[in-house]
Formats: C-alpha cells, structure tokens, sequence
C-alpha cells in the first residue's frame, strides 16, 4: 500500500492555509537568523550547486532562534492566543522522549502545566541562560508540534526527496508519527499541523485520520519565509481552524456554569455506587490535574445509504431532507482541507431531518436552522482523560472514555462510556454503529436475559451526518486510496471489565458460554453477523459478572454476506480470525468464521493464563507463528497456516499442566473442529479464493501430544434449537443455504455443540495462572532487531532474530495489546503487529507502506525469512 505521506509543493500547501500573508512592513519586524553561509562549488545540479557551512553544531542550537523567530511573528501579529515552548527535557518522567518543541494555546491551564518545576529548573539551569522559551511539554496543550533534527539528505530530483537512513536521520521521522497519535489522544482533534526543521530547512506538515500533506523543505532563515508566513497566519487563526474540535468545549474554571457541572461530577464520582473495579476506572478517568471536556454528541437520521440494506426505503420514497449535506456518495474535496481550516463553521453542517435515537425523555436541543423540518437530538457528556486508545494514528483511531451524563434525562448525573472513532465511508457498505444497536434492539427478544450486548445510549456522526471529514485520501493514488473517514460517537450504559480480568476458567466459560449464545441470537433473529470475535470485544459486565459483546461497527447483514468478494476481506481481529478466512481473503465470510474466533479466543487465554506445553516448547515462539505470522501473495497479506494445519488434527495443538478437567475441554475442541473441517475439501476453497501461496503448512517438531483421559461427552442432537437460560445446539444451516458450498458444516455451524464442550468445565476456583506472557519471556531466543529506512514513499523494516520482540509502551491509561486489552480498543491491522506477545502494546510506526522481513524461531533448527505489509505504517486500525 502506498504511503499515506502526501508530499506537495510550499504554493500548494499554502493554498491549503486560509489566511492572509503578511505585508512588506511586517516582515520588517521578523527575525531570521543568519544560520549558514552557502558557497557555490559549480555543481551540475541546481540542489548540489552550493556547498553549505553549517555555524551552528547541533539542533540544541537551533532552538532560541527558531522560537525567536516565530515569537516575533506573533508580536507583530498582536497574537496572545498562543506562545512558544521549548522543551529542554527531552524524555518524560516515564522515560519517553517528548517533542522538542511546540506552539501551545495560551490559557491559564496551558501556562500552567508547562511551567518547569524548582528541579527541573536546576537541570536546566544553563540553557536558561540561552533561551527564554523554556518549559514543560503538556500533550493536553500543545497546537502545533516542533520537531528539530540533524539535516535532511536532499536528491538532486526534487520529485525524490527522502529522509536519510542515518541513525540520526531515522529517529527524526520516526518519531514525528509518535508525537502526532499523542496530540491526536490526548485532545480533541480533527486534524493537526506539524513543523518539522533541519537545520535551514523547514517542513510544514498537515496531519489528519487519513493521512498528512507534507510540504517540500523550503529555506527559513528569511523573513519572506513560507515558515513566517505560516505563523502569520496561525497567529490569526481561530482555534478550529488548527484543528480543535467545536464539538468538544474544554471546561473553564472562571465560568460558573462549569463549575457547577465539574462539582456534580466530583460528588457523583464520591457517592458512586457501582462496583468497586468500576469505580476505580472512574476516578483514573477523572483525575484532577486533567483537562476536562464537555462533548456534545448528535444523533440525526442518517443518510439513506448508510442505513442497513433490508431497512432502506425505495429510490421513489427517499425524503429530501436526507440529502441536506449533498451528494452522499462525495468524499472530501481534494483542493482544500476540511471545512474547519477553510473557516466553515461544522454547527452549520449539523442541520438535518431529526427522529429520536434514544427514547421520549431525552432532552431535545433545537436546531438554529430554520429551514429544518424537525430539531436533531443534542446530549451533553463530560469526559477526562482516554480510558484506552488505539496506538494508530490513521484509520478508525478508537478512544475510549468514561463519561458522566449532564444532559437533563432521566440518565442524567450518571457514568457511561462513550466511544469516539473515525469510522470508514463506503456507501452501500458501512454504517453508523448505532443503527445495529437499533435493530437489534428491535428484533432481539426482551425477554431473554441470557442475550446481553452492550446497552445503546445514543449514537450519531459527530455534528451531523458526514459533517466532519477527514480530507487527505483525496490526494492518494487511485490505486491505493483509502476510504473517507467520518468522526463518529457512540455512547453505551455500560463500563465493562476487559474479557483478561475473568476469575478462574470456570467463570471464562460461563462468560463465553453467554456471548456465543448472544451472537447466535443475534444471527438467527436480528440477521447480524458480528465478524470480529475476539478478547477486546467480549467483556465483563461488573454487575452481573457475565458477558456481553460490544463493538459492532464491522457487523454485517445475512443479505450482504452471501457473495463472492471482488477485494480480499479485511474484517476482523488478525490473531482470532478463522483459519480459512486467514488463508483465503477473498473468501466470502460466514457465521462458522465467527464461530471458529470463539475457539481462538479460548485458546489465547489458556495460553495466557494457564501453564502449557506447546508444540515448539518456546511460548513466545508458539504464539508468534500461530496468530501472527503472514506472508504476501500478490500484494495480499495471508496467514493462518499453523490453525489450519491443527483444525485438521483430532488432538489438541497444545496441553495445559496439572488440569484434567481443562485438557478435556481442549480435547472436545480438537475434535469439533477436526470434524468440521473434514466435511469441506481445503484444497479446492484455497485454489478458489487463496491466490498462489509458496507458504508450507507447518508442522510440528515433537510428536502428537497424548490425549488426557477422557469422559464421555453428554450428547444432543444438532437439530436442536439453542434454548435459555442452558443453551444447548443450535438448529443447524443447511447444506443448501446458498454461499455455503465451501463452508464448513456440522459442529462449528451449529454452536450449541461448542457450548456443551464449555458448560461441561468443573474446574477449581484458583485454576487460574499468572499471565504467561509475562511470566515467559525469557524463553524468547534472541530480541527482534528492528532496522528502519525511512523515504518519501516508503519505509522499509527489518526484524531478525527468534521469537521475543521489541515493546514500548503507551502512558497508563492507553490499551494494551489484544493480550492486556480494554473496552473497545482497536484490534490490530490485517497485517499483524509483531510484538503483542509482550503484554504491551507498540508505539505507532511511521508512515509508509513497511516491509518486514524476520526470521522464524531458532528454536526450529534453521532460518526463514518472511515479508509483509502492515495495512499502513502510520499504524492503521482499518479493516473495511
């Protein structure tokens, strides 16, 4: 896939900047540094025809002037909205570097958090001395990220220009994607601008959920500087122009209707009666030194093309008033960026014919549109920090937060969980996430307490149907263009406890017993397939201690699932997809897919939390090539070879230590699957749908492990109905059903068998282990050694070595990996991430497409190598 860097000429990214350029009489009170003296040396390339002397040694010297030079555009501006920092400490008390630099919004709160402490002061003593602009760096405040590095290696071809694969060189870009997801985390942003300098050259950088433009370096050490310009016009920038999200009003102290809203939450976090764990979430959500944010969610009808396909009315009888934001079929114009920087109010945008998400009580906020023929629905939470965010900075990009109700409802002073992505516009295709919840809530039995998914709020793009948009994918190939992204809310009842925090294993089967019965439900009576099973989607509710599914957002309907598909499916959590879905992406995705994930769910988390014998005697190892390794197959990602080659076993891939009962479990499982996959013919659904693979179906080194002792399985017939409380098999498909000639039958097709096998565990109450994920690392052979290449279109990576890997970790409150997931994180790209065996989760990488190419285990005797494709560098969380 092509890199979503955009790199464009300085006119054309000026274009994209709304705003006046400053007078001649201006640039006269600009300050430009005289940074280098260049000698001609009569060069056949015009970009090779001087030689530059540097007069500075390093970029520490670069930061007094550069700062000195925009401070004095802003002086000349009269602009006290914003000032400069520079940041003399480098690495955060976590350890992490922090970016060098940044323009911040000049508000109380801002000053405030970048002011340096009495020690950090001491540490910064002497650079005191040379430059006035020191501070704190505060990722709650930062406007405009300042990156300085060693000089850029500039190719004679313009057209060609490439960061350097120095060691100094590689950091800097790389590091830049990082800040960037921080900025994007940690507020409420649309889009963000960057500036990236080295030495006498500048890049300004435009950074949205799709992508970023990148100028050409220009020189800035001249008054008539696009770099003066650029501040110039940032110092008369209103806030949503740099990117800040109307939608979202960070709370002011000095107003008093803020301080009667932040006092009701602080009493109802204080008299909080929800559980204890929740009650914890809650006060980590809502500390007192972070910003607090009042965000308005909308919910308006969507547009006809969103809806599901059995629920959208005819051509003939589509209202009008649908249509109000335009073509919806329109992704966002390629000449300009959002409506935000070109000065459009998005309020304006939110106008559209209103019916009622939620139910009768809920507060009604009319519209100021008076040509609107019902108001849309308005509902006010405040939030804090993320509960957990995705570590991606282009694509669906989920953040989750605890949220406190302040709208006058009856759910008003209550806590809820709101969820914030961007999600993916394909029309005919994808949908908003609220309208499954609505259907279900309709056709889904309300008498049946076993069926529990999370509890719908409201729901609804924010500030109207497709009003805010991302803009970049506008400027990509053709053949490498992503989907548009529309900024989406949806808020549940529901702050659930990660699958990861079940009791013991017991428990773990009575929790996935409920969510296979809730997804069976769901397919038979509200025809939704759920098509991402995996940890991060099932959790804990703390107050019935059972499960529930959550995260529908990839969902699809029967009628859209019985088709070949023309692009190769993208669906799902890599490591708990189907076997066949993972060997065959063009396959056409069915109920067994989702049915085999909960299999592989359970296995992970044995894995995890139990003592096991496996195949390879190396975890890590183990893990890795099961659920994360992948290869390319023309210009495809495909895995799933190790399952598929174990599915066809009737013993169990692995054994678990000292738990009979559990083995069994495992034992039941082997043979199901085994018996499922016999009924299709493997060979003919790979020539079908697989590609050409030189891909080896892996065996085992060690023999077939033994079976523990068994007990005969309490039988039903298949035909059954899967009943309630106590289900048991589920009515099987037919053989006939259309769609199904090379799916597999039986056992996996009729989940009231799987649910027999997971009702029958008795374990004990403290048959569950520390995590082992942790416990073994030292078992990994040799730490993966990652090389990174950065150019303007690409960026290779190389990782060698055995089975561990490199981890680095978000601050606190980000979500961990699939193996330490929490509510509503984002599973990992088709492509799968090469570290989540650490327990923690990777930084973004940077942009581009990567290459990756590693060895397997040494622990297998001998070397291989791989390559593959992350579905973007910029750690994409797409799979639509």
């Amino acid at each position: 896939m092509a890199s979503r860097f955009v790199e464009i000429s300085v006119a054309e990214m000026a274009s994209k900047i709304p705003g006046e350029d400053p007078s001649s009489q201006d640039r006269l009170h600009f300050y430009a540094p005289d940074l280098a003296i260049r000698e001609e040396i009569g060069a056949e390339h015009e970009a090779e025809k001087y030689k530059t002397i540097q007069t500075v040694d390093n970029e520490l010297e670069l930061y007094p002037w550069l700062l000195r030079s925009i401070q004095t555009v802003f002086d000349r501006a009269g602009c006290t909205q914003y000032f400069v920092v520079e940041h003399p400490l480098h690495k955060s008390s976590d350890g992490k570097t922090i970016v060098d630099a940044g323009i911040y919004l000049s508000t109380p709160e801002a000053r405030a958090a970048t002011t340096l402490a009495a020690d950090e002061l001491a540490l910064s003593e002497e650079r005191r001395s040379e430059s006035p602009y020191l501070g704190r760096h505060s990722w709650d405040y930062v406007a405009i990220p300042i990156e300085m590095k060693d000089p850029i290696t500039w190719h004679p071809d313009r057209s060609h220009i490439s960061i350097s694969d120095s060691e100094e060189g590689d950091p800097a870009l790389g590091q830049l994607p990082d800040y960037m997801s921080n900025v994007f985390n940690f507020q409420h942003r649309l889009f963000s601008w960057a500036i990236y300098v080295s030495f006498d050259h500048v890049r300004v950088l435009y950074f949205d959920r799709a992508g970023a433009f990148v100028s050409l370096p220009f020189v800035w050490t001249d008054t008539s500087s696009f770099l003066h310009d650029f501040i110039w016009k940032v110092a008369h920038m209103h806030k949503d122009q740099l990117g800040y999200d109307p939608e979202a009003v960070l709370l002011d102290p000095a107003r008093d209707s803020d301080n009667v809203e932040v006092s009701r939450l602080r009493e109802a976090i204080e008299h909080c009666k929800l559980p204890s764990k929740v009650q914890h979430y809650i006060k980590d959500a809502f500390p007192e030194t972070h910003p607090l944010y009042r965000i308005r969610v909308t919910s308006s009808p969507p547009d006809p093309e969103d809806v599901l396909p059995d629920d959208r009315p005819k051509a003939s009888s589509t209202p009008d008033a649908y249509h109000r934001n335009g073509d919806s079929r329109r992704s966002a114009d390629p000449d300009r960026l959002s409506p935000v920087v070109a000065g459009m109010s998005h309020s304006a945008l939110s106008a559209s014919a209103g019916m009622s998400v939620h139910d009768a009580s809920t507060q009604i906020e009319p519209s100021s549109t008076p040509t609107e023929p019902a108001p849309v629905q308005h509902r006010y939470f405040l939030v804090g920090r993320p509960h957990v965010a995705a570590e991606s900075l282009v694509g669906r990009c989920t953040r989750g937060f605890i949220a406190f109700q302040v709208t006058s409802t009856a759910e008003a002073g209550t806590f809820c969980f709101l969820k914030d992505y961007w999600r993916p516009l394909v029309p005919g295709k994808t949908r908003p996430e609220h309208l499954v919840y609505e259907r279900l809530r309709e056709r889904l039995d309300p008498e049946d307490a076993s069926i529990s998914i999370a509890t719908l709020v409201c729901g609804g793009d924010v500030a109207g149907p497709r009003a805010q948009m991302t803009s970049v994918q506008d400027a990509l190939p053709l053949d490498a263009r992503p989907a548009p992204r529309v900024h989406y809310h949806l808020v549940t009842a529901e702050i659930g406890i990660p699958l990861e925090e079940f009791e013991n294993f017991t428990h773990l089967t009575e929790i996935l017993s409920g969510a296979i019965y809730t997804h069976y439900k769901v397919w038979e009576d509200g025809d939704i397939l759920h098509r991402d099973i995996s940890p991060s989607n099932i959790m804990i509710n703390a107050a019935t201690n059972q499960g529930f599914l959550i995260d529908w957002d990839q969902s699809r309907c029967r009628s859209e699932l019985n088709k070949d598909t023309a692009e190769p499916a993208r669906a799902g959590t890599w490591q708990t997809r189907s076997a066949l879905a993972l060997r065959c992406p063009w396959k056409p995705y069915w109920f067994v897919d989702d049915a085999e994930s909960f299999v592989h769910v359970f296995h992970l988390l044995v894995l995890r939390f139990h003592e096991c014998i496996v195949p390879m005697g190396n975890l890590h190892d183990y893990v890795y090539e099961k659920y994360e390794r992948s290869e390319q197959v023309n210009g495809v990602t495909i895995g799933g070879m190790r399952k598929l080659a174990e599915f066809q076993k009737r013993t169990p891939p692995f054994e678990v230590r000292g738990n009979i009962s559990l083995q069994r479990v495992l034992d039941k499982l082997a043979e199901l699957c085994c018996a499922s996959y016999s009924t299709i013919n493997v060979d003919d659904i790979i020539k079908r749908y697989g590609g050409t693979s030189s891909a080896h179906i892996p065996t085992d080194t060690t023999s077939d492990m033994p079976l523990s002792q068994r007990r005969k399985i309490f039988s039903l017939p298949s035909s059954r109905k899967v009943s309630s409380p106590e289900p048991v098999s589920a009515p099987e498909i037919s053989a006939t059903t259309p769609g199904l000639e090379t799916e597999t039958s039986g056992s996996l097709a009729t989940p009231g068998d799987i649910l027999r096998i997971l009702q029958d565990y008795k374990g004990r109450d403290n048959d569950k282990a520390e995590d082992q994920f942790q416990a073994r690392r030292s078992e990994s052979v040799a730490p993966r050694v990652r090389h990174i290449t950065f150019c303007s279109s690409s960026i290779d990576i190389s990782i060698q070595g055995g089975g561990g890997s490199e981890s680095k970790s978000l601050p606190v409150h980000f979500a961990p990996t699939l193996y330490l997931s929490t509510q509503y994180q984002q599973p990992p790209p088709p492509s799968p991430p090469s570290s989540s065996l650490s327990g923690s989760t990777t930084t973004p990488m940077p942009a581009g497409p990567l290459t990756i190419v590693a060895s397997t285990s040494q622990s297998e005797g001998h070397a291989k190598t791989r390559k593959r494709r992350r579905s973007d560098a910029l750690g994409v969380d797409d799979h639509d």
